[in-house]
């Protein structure tokens, strides 16, 4: 009997013009590996291992430097009304901000009862 079933997949091949047709490289690599599928195990494995071996080989900081390229001032005055903040407070420390070197950028915000740089 399997030499009927051989016999009929010859002929379904026979009758199915698409067969017939040469494979393209993509066709040929694709069956390479279909046919030796124990080649594709191996390369997961390979895959696999030599990922595990290069993400536990990475450097790791517990407490990395990070340098933020901004900074906050808040100064709170309870009870003060925005204008009183911005002419005691805000002003004032702005003044001295600004003369520190490598400032690009300043602006400030008073509201009640705190300003903020």
């Amino acid at each position: 009997m399997p030499q009927n079933d051989d016999h009929r997949l010859q002929d379904q091949h026979n009758n199915i013009p698409e067969l017939k047709q040469e494979m393209n490289i993509l066709g040929r690599i694709s069956r390479f590996f279909i046919e030796r599928y124990r080649i594709v195990f191996l390369l997961v494995i390979a895959v696999l291992v030599w990922g595990s071996f290069s993400f536990s080989s990475l450097k790791r900081e517990l407490q990395p430097e990070i340098t933020l390229p901004y900074g906050f001032v808040t100064i709170p005055y309870i009870g003060a009304a925005p204008e009183e903040i911005e002419k005691l407070i805000t002003d004032k420390v702005e003044k001295k901000i600004d003369e520190m070197s490598d400032i690009k950028q300043l602006s400030s915000y008073s509201s009640y009862g705190v300003s903020n740089i």
